[in-house]
């Protein structure tokens, strides 16, 4: 049996013969986001409703610092069911909790941080 992965989207276990499949799962979150299993992980999108250019990252307990290409340019957020500490300023200053359910992640315009989230962390 083998197991293959390709870039954290595809999981693909083949049984022994060409003809036995015995099991092929797709990984992914909204549109297409991969999944990292077992660790917190954020998706944030540059238009509302996760749509647009988006940036994934895993989440662990330090700070993040989103690059420049995609600082202050997030207008939605996908947390995939983790809480996930957002901030408005560079190394996890003035940040804001984004727990799975609440507002905000499909357009962070309701609750004032489009276009403002410069660095991320866990809760």
């Amino acid at each position: 049996m083998s197991v293959k992965i390709e870039a954290f989207s595809v999981l693909t276990v083949v049984g022994f013969s060409t003809s036995f499949i015995l099991c092929c799962l797709w990984i992914s979150g909204a549109n297409g986001a991969p999944y990292s299993l077992g660790r917190p992980h954020l998706t944030l999108y540059d238009h509302e409703f996760q749509k647009g250019q988006r940036y994934h990252q895993d989440v662990g307990p330090q700070c993040y610092n989103l690059p420049k290409v995609f600082d202050d340019r997030a207008s939605s957020i996908d947390t995939h069911q983790s809480c996930i500490k957002v901030c408005t300023e560079r190394d996890c200053k003035g940040c804001f909790n984004m727990k799975p359910g609440t507002k905000g992640h499909f357009t962070l315009r309701e609750i004032h941080l489009n276009d403002n989230i410069s660095s991320f962390t866990q809760c």
